[in-house]
């Protein structure tokens, strides 16, 4: 990277937008995408030269965007998905080529206000309703509650298999399994956003203007930051060695960390820094309330053009004259110098000075290399007329009566500061219920007619946020959108949840009568979830259950009659097929396995067969399944270096709907991998892109098919009942309530059940997760199934397991 002086500079700024852009994430195809309040994302690749260009515009929320994120390409959507959350309520998922949405998640009742992409093609999302969401295949499959606020910040930690939450409620939650397994404390304002940064650490930024790193394991915090003076929307890591994380917020800025300490900041000619995402090459692109999403570089060659840093400079010093002045009221046009004065020379390249023309004050800057004062633009400006209150000027100052038959309390108030800074200070000087915070805020928008700093962007459209209230354009216009006010506290007028007030949810998570919450908070202690063994008579499995029937005679006469179907560069010759067919009666005995050594080239020969045209190759794959389960085998492809590229290819197959033979087989060939311990380790290795690629064939209309997904998903049970992989189990559980909701056929629901057993046993955890996931309802009903008998009689001991 070719640096200028160790300072990020402009390089470039994206137009497109008509209101606050209150999000960015770079694309999986290195480009970005933009959420705006004006309902809309839209996505910008940059062209041959540099230049960001918009590619496309989502549409489909009424109301405005909030957050967003990108999932990763996966086999059902190979470039990825767009997720975006809204004021509706709602999470649209939208593909890079499409305008209209391709998914529609439905289950939050307020405010989407944070969203993340986790592994196996989870999404967990945050609310203005007090919960957290896990999302897989367009379901929720678990509620998080239990903060006693808006949830305003989501994140895996897939690493350690467990969720974070941070709320308006100032505190942070550790998620395991659907339980709260911590609570981070120590935040004195509402938890705005948090990243992952170890995997042990996370750090989070706050409306108390500081940023906080924290152990989650222990729960210790290790460090704060402090350098914003104003509340801190966003956080990122940075993606190189060379720095720590950016952070913006709204003091206009973005701060640049480095060894723990601040390195740079940039402010921008905008009231508030909404997000801010470091890209893959090391830039830096922040989104504000001008509509405006740009992008800072630490690479001359990506730098912008001196007229656009210029012009970047002379934006952000008109503004910062205008913020320091709002509606003129501290500039005295009348002690200014008078515009004659121009001609003496500046001090220094960039010095801003205010300079009288007649009746206006106007804005000048210094250019060092012309020797010239650059206009920069008028400053609003006339003589104070301020109130003076316990010796200090403020620009109001109000009699509030808060209790009735006592005297008015003076409430001061400033148009350059934040209404809700200024409730806050008022709230504590008077020793006020909380409560009544935003109530306060709003009685300061209402009695100041809305005046705030100037914006270029319209502002029919603001509105003030209920859980933050951070400095908007106008923060007491309304939302024309009934959305934005569902679930209204009777005490502050604000859109947030009412702890007792019952819920709308109606994805089916079950209320806990203890607690009147939607999971379920265990009362027992650890040996009351204590099972012997043998009290259950289908699980906990501890041995793989392996594909090994085979009608050799089948198989051999279609292995021939292929051979004279393929390219005549692709046959076997006679001596090869001879071999191989010898090779295929060993292989069907794995009782004679210690008998002979194996040979290296009846691998060679079976991988040619595998090679043949996808139309004549299941045999060969059939062949694989049988002879994977011989110890040298199941070494030689799993074992080395070749092991991730093996199961590349079989995961191929599974991508291909229309010949489902070879699908089939694939699906047989990884059931039978976990016959060697070779192949349990990189069937655990691998398990992230198998999982994802197995769940997309859990409803597949071949029912051969689906006893495959079930028995791989049963073999992950048996592999991690003795792993700490948390986050494993709880996507295998969660795959498994897929197939429990809508499976019928016997050996597949039977299978899927013993697999859930296996993971449940003895672990409070994953017992927790299943009563979520709500598998006591599939468990009730299957219980009653006649035929055949061991599912019915599975079905009822797991219901001991999870009452």
């Amino acid at each position: 990277m070719a640096a200028n002086n160790n300072q990020f500079r402009l390089s470039a700024v994206l137009s497109g937008h008509e209101s606050d852009i209150r999000s960015i994430c770079q694309s999986p195809q290195a480009g970005v995408v933009t959420a705006s309040r004006d309902k809309l994302a839209k996505l910008w690749y940059p062209d041959q030269q540099g230049i960001y260009r918009q590619s496309m515009t989502f549409v489909g929320h009424k109301d405005y965007i909030n957050s967003m994120c990108v999932m990763p390409p996966s086999s059902e959507f190979p470039d990825g998905v767009i997720f975006t959350g809204g004021h509706d309520n709602i999470i649209l998922g939208f593909l890079p080529n499409k305008t209209e949405p391709e998914l529609k998640l439905e289950g939050h009742t307020n405010v989407v206000s944070a969203l993340s992409p986790g592994k196996f093609g989870t999404l967990l999302s945050g609310s203005w309703d007090g919960t957290a969401r896990v999302w897989l295949k367009s379901k929720s499959v678990m509620v998080l509650k239990e903060h006693d606020g808006g949830v305003l910040a989501v994140s895996f930690m897939s690493s350690q298999g467990i969720m974070i939450t941070g709320s308006s409620d100032k505190t942070i939650k550790v998620w395991r399994g659907g339980n709260c397994e911590r609570t981070l404390s120590g935040h004195t304002d509402c938890i705005r956003a948090v990243c992952v940064c170890t995997d042990s650490e996370i750090l989070s930024c706050s409306n108390d203007s500081t940023i906080r790193k924290w152990n989650v394991l222990s729960g210790q915090c290790l460090q704060t930051f402090h350098g914003h003076s104003s509340f801190i929307y966003g956080i990122c890591m940075y993606p190189g060695k060379e720095l720590d994380f950016v952070s913006c917020g709204e003091d206009r800025s973005i701060r640049i960390w480095k060894d723990g300490k601040l390195f740079q900041t940039i402010t921008h000619p905008a009231q508030s820094v909404w997000t801010v995402t470091c890209l893959s090459n090391g830039d830096i692109i922040t989104g504000t309330s001008d509509g405006l999403a740009r992008i800072f570089t630490l690479d001359i060659t990506r730098l912008a053009s001196d007229e656009e840093l210029n012009n970047f400079s002379k934006q952000e010093a008109l503004f910062t004259i205008n913020a320091s002045n709002p509606q003129g009221k501290n500039v005295n046009i009348s002690e200014l110098p008078g515009i004659e004065a121009i001609g003496i020379p500046g001090k220094k390249n960039g010095q801003v000075k205010l300079f009288r023309n007649g009746d206006i004050a106007e804005a000048y800057q210094w250019n060092a290399d012309s020797q010239l004062w650059e206009r920069i633009g008028e400053v609003m400006g006339s003589s104070s007329n301020k109130e003076t209150y316990e010796g200090k000027e403020y620009d109001y100052v109000f009699s509030v009566d808060v209790e009735e038959g006592k005297p008015h309390k003076k409430l001061p108030y400033n148009l350059s500061e934040d209404p809700w800074f200024a409730a806050q200070r008022f709230i504590d000087k008077e020793s006020l219920p909380q409560v009544y915070l935003d109530q306060v805020a709003k009685f300061i928008i209402d009695n100041t007619n809305g005046q705030a700093l100037a914006s270029s962007v319209p502002t029919n459209n603001d509105y003030a946020d209920p859980l933050t209230g951070g400095g908007r354009y106008i923060p007491g216009s309304q939302s024309g959108h009934a959305s934005s006010n569902s679930g209204s506290d009777p005490f502050t007028g604000a859109s947030r949840y009412i702890p007792d007030q019952p819920s709308n949810l109606n994805v089916g998570i079950g209320s806990d009568p203890s607690t009147g919450g939607n999971h379920y908070v265990p009362q027992q202690s650890q040996s009351q979830v204590q099972f012997d063994n043998t009290a259950f008579k289908y699980f906990p499995k501890t041995s793989h259950l392996l594909f090994d029937g085979v009608n050799v005679t089948g198989l051999l006469s279609k292995l021939n009659a292929f051979n004279t179907m393929v390219p005549s560069n692709q046959q076997l010759t006679h001596e090869e097929l001879t071999q191989l067919t010898e090779s295929v009666n060993f292989a069907c005995r794995p009782e004679n396995y210690n008998q002979r050594p194996l040979d290296i080239r009846e691998l060679d020969i079976l991988a040619k067969v595998l090679d043949w045209p996808e139309d004549y190759v299941f045999p060969g794959l059939d062949i694989l399944r049988l002879y994977i389960r011989h110890p040298q085998v199941n070494t030689y492809f799993t074992a080395t270096d070749r092991g991730a590229d093996f199961i590349s290819s079989l995961l191929n197959f599974l991508r291909d709907a229309s010949r489902p033979n070879n699908c089939l087989l694939a699906l047989r060939v990884l059931a039978n991998i976990f016959s060697n311990p070779s192949g349990v380790n990189l069937m655990v290795i691998c398990c992230d892109d198998i999982l994802k690629a197995v769940v997309d064939l859990h409803n597949n209309d071949n029912k051969n098919i689906r006893i495959g997904v079930s028995t791989i998903l049963l073999n992950y049970a048996v592999s991690l009942q003795t792993l700490q992989e948390i986050d494993a189990k709880s996507v295998c559980l969660n795959l498994l309530s897929l197939i429990l909701a809508t499976e019928v056929q016997p050996e597949s629901v039977f299978r899927a059940m013993v697999a859930t057993g296996t993971i449940c046993f003895n672990s409070i955890e994953m017992t927790q997760l299943a009563r979520t996931l709500q598998f006591d309802e599939y468990f009730k009903r299957l219980s009653k199934v006649p035929e055949p008998e061991k599912v019915g009689e599975c079905a009822s001991q797991l219901l001991q397991i999870l009452h």
